[in-house]
């Protein structure tokens, strides 16, 4: 049965504060600080209302994903699995909706940066369907999906709900602790990390 690794996208394999800047600045000018944006996860409060959702058909397009940047070691991780037999699966909140259409350009900064692209049974992604859809819920129904093809294993991503929706269905969650990272209490045999090198160094030493 194929092994799987899941992957969260933003703040996991790739760095967005670029965009995340930049949509703020197209919204509200200078006002908002790319300092601000670093070290802020949500900066929903730093907006009216209606400059948010501004900002949010933004940052939720594809106009400006050629901004994001990979992070280090991301890519040679991947190509370490794949090369040791592991499928993929990108899990992210982004969305695939009219509304909100960001798939195309996903793919094609995938494809573009190298790293495994979702077009063959070893390789998949998911996306929410509808912007109102609970991040926590969306995960965790999508992961229980990748029962059918495989088995995940490990589970990388930046965020509580991540590591929640990994260790529902039994796979080691891996949390990526940035700035904005809360000192709260994630679930039992997370790992938290800052760098991909500890991905890597630990399914060398426990999962061949």
């Amino acid at each position: 049965m194929l092994r799987v690794v899941v992957t969260d996208i933003d703040g996991t394999i790739l760095d967005n504060i670029n965009r995340k800047f930049n949509c703020a600045m197209k919204t509200v000018g200078d006002r908002i600080s790319k300092k601000q944006c670093d070290e802020e996860y949500s900066i929903k409060h730093l907006f009216s209302i209606e400059e948010y959702q501004d900002f949010l058909k933004l940052f939720y397009s594809e106009q400006l994903l050629e901004l994001d940047t990979p992070v280090k070691g991301a890519l040679d991780t991947f190509k370490w699995f794949m090369d040791n037999g592991f499928g993929i699966f990108y899990l992210t909140g982004r969305t695939d909706c009219t509304e909100y259409p960001m798939k195309s350009g996903t793919m094609a900064w995938l494809r573009s940066r190298g790293f495994p692209y979702p077009d063959n049974e070893k390789v998949f992604l998911s996306m929410k369907k509808d912007m109102d859809i609970d991040d926590r819920d969306f995960k965790i129904n999508a992961i229980m999906g990748t029962k059918k093809a495989g088995f995940a294993v490990i589970g990388v991503g930046d965020h509580m709900n991540d590591a929640i929706a990994y260790n529902h269905i039994g796979a080691i969650p891996f949390i990526f602790k940035h700035k904005y990272t809360k000192d709260t209490e994630f679930p039992r045999g997370t790992r938290m990390i800052t760098d991909w090198d500890a991905v890597k160094k630990w399914a060398e030493e426990n999962l061949l």
